[in-house]
């Protein structure tokens, strides 16, 4: 399986979701002191490990392009990388869980665990499947000792 569609509309897709959901249930959204702190936090987190992952891939002169992974010539291990394989989505993740905070409806928590099973299934498998054929044990020595997700 070859990734088809780009990971940011995957986390656009969610978010609607989340917002839809807030929308349509306007009677499930739930408010609680410090609501907005912590979806700001949980976003700006999410934004700053995306930028400080995309700069790593940056570093190493190695493709962003999400749709050919095939197209990568460095193995990235630094930055956030040490830590998850897969930093640029987690980031997405922890927007997505900012913005479902924010809207405070549970229904959001849905979108969330939509976009990490899609994200899984059509980007991160087909991902590692071209990491293995392009660096091999190098790739698979990184898989043992850094988490997919974190």
């Amino acid at each position: 399986m070859r990734p088809l569609v780009p990971p940011p509309i995957q986390a656009i897709a969610a978010l609607l979701l989340i917002w839809g959901a807030s929308r349509v249930f306007p009677e499930w959204n739930l408010e609680f002191g410090g609501q907005l702190l912590l979806a700001g936090l949980l976003a700006g987190c999410g934004v700053v490990i995306d930028v400080v992952a995309v700069r790593a891939f940056r570093q190493k002169a190695t493709t962003v392009n999400p749709l050919k992974p095939e197209s990568s010539t460095a193995l990235v291990e630094s930055g956030p990388f040490r830590y998850s394989r897969n930093p640029m989505y987690l980031g997405m993740l922890l927007i997505l869980l900012g913005f479902a905070v924010w809207r405070g409806n549970p229904l959001g928590l849905v979108a969330i665990i939509l976009f990490v099973l899609s994200i899984t299934v059509t980007q991160i498998l087909p991902e590692e499947r071209a990491m293995r054929e392009l660096f091999g044990s190098d790739y698979e020595r990184y898989c043992a000792t850094v988490r997919r997700w974190i």
